[in-house]
């Protein structure tokens, strides 16, 4: 799975190794990886997130031993629902700054936000100490 992957020091039991633990995590998905990040029709939420990939970033979170929300040391940045949102869930920063498709900008949705800067810091060292 994702986190095998991405991180295989974490074991299943959500141990580290020296080398992730107390770290900055920076992840990234296409799906939502928490339920409360869903907007819109509740017909599309099965098939907008992941439970599984939810599951593997909370234990990655834990693993690395990252600090409480306030200092921003696990951001998840995510898409797939062009919904500009940024939500604190469990310590976990999720952020999402879609810049959608030509005709979603031209209807003019909520993506505006982001067309007029279409770069979003999503972590700094200044922002973490």
């Amino acid at each position: 799975g994702f986190l095998a992957d991405i991180a295989p020091e974490v074991s299943a039991e959500g141990d580290a190794s020296p080398l992730i633990r107390g770290w900055p995590v920076l992840t990234f998905s296409h799906f939502l990886p928490h339920p409360q990040l869903h907007r819109g029709y509740r017909v599309l939420e099965h098939i907008e997130g992941s439970l599984i990939l939810g599951e593997q970033l909370k234990r990655l979170h834990a693993a690395a031993g990252t600090p409480t929300v306030a200092h921003h040391h696990h951001v998840h940045v995510f898409g797939h629902t062009h919904f500009s949102q940024e939500e604190y869930i469990d310590g976990v920063r999720y952020v999402q700054h879609p810049l959608g498709n030509p005709r979603e900008r031209s209807n003019g949705w909520q993506i505006r936000t982001s067309e007029r800067n279409p770069f979003a810091l999503v972590w700094s060292r200044a922002r973490t100490t």
